[in-house]
């Protein structure tokens, strides 16, 4: 697994997928970014924005996945987490139905009951686009 990495192109063929990225590296005083370094692999699971618009800018898209990508619908959404002290959900998991305006929550979690931690999820206006989401390509496309 690379994190914190730069794709710039990903190419697949009948040898496998091969990835040119760039990627930071720390020297003893100094940051320095590594470009144009390239890797092959059998198999990528790719973590990147679920946009066309972002992902066609580094890979070319097999006919299918050119056909299933225009498909895509972006709903956006923020998660903000906090505390209640001394306060304790009936229900780990609350939905709030009907789904409520854009920038109210939609589900409230408090994952463990011994813990005063909770979170919430509301959707963002449509042209928030600045939430990152897994996409998976198969190499035998």
């Amino acid at each position: 697994m690379r994190l914190n990495c730069k794709v710039k192109r990903l190419e697949r063929n009948e040898e496998g997928i091969s990835v040119t990225y760039a990627h930071p590296a720390q020297l003893i005083n100094k940051q320095v970014i590594h470009e144009n370094v390239k890797a092959h692999y059998d198999y990528l699971i790719l973590a990147c924005p679920l946009l066309p618009e972002e992902f066609q800018k580094f890979m070319d898209l097999t006919p299918e996945e050119e056909r299933l990508s225009a498909k895509l619908k972006f709903n956006p959404y923020a998660v903000t987490t906090f505390e209640i002290a001394g306060e304790r959900l009936r229900e780990r998991t609350v939905f709030v139905l009907p789904p409520p305006p854009i920038g109210e929550p939609l589900v409230i979690t408090q994952q463990y009951e011994d813990n005063e931690l909770m979170a919430s999820a509301s959707f963002r206006a449509p042209e928030t686009r600045d939430c990152a989401l897994a996409f998976a390509f198969s190499s035998s496309a």
